[in-house]
């Protein structure tokens, strides 16, 4: 298995993009806000790609999921990645 060094810092690139999108449509004009809300849905839709098509190597479960569920209820996550998959215990990085 290849591990990445920087794994940690990849995958909070979408919370990144979230907090962008959400800073420029708080401090612009209505052209920025926009643009920010556009951000702000993209940054959504990357945690959620990644959420569905990382997963741990050994039992399955992705590294944003809460608790250790499969497949569609690990959609429902959180911004960050775990360490140590929960379920089996593989570490991520």
């Amino acid at each position: 298995m290849v591990r990445i060094r920087a794994f940690k810092y990849v995958l909070g690139i979408p919370l990144a993009v979230v907090l962008l999108g959400f800073g420029i449509s708080l401090f612009g004009n209505s052209e920025a806000f926009e643009t920010g809300g556009v951000i702000f849905v993209g940054g959504f839709a990357l945690q959620a790609l990644l959420s569905l098509s990382l997963a741990c190597p050994t039992c399955g479960k992705s590294p944003y999921a809460i608790g250790p569920h499969l497949g569609p209820l690990s959609f429902i996550g959180k911004p960050w990645p775990d360490k140590f998959c929960s379920k089996c215990g593989h570490q991520f990085f």
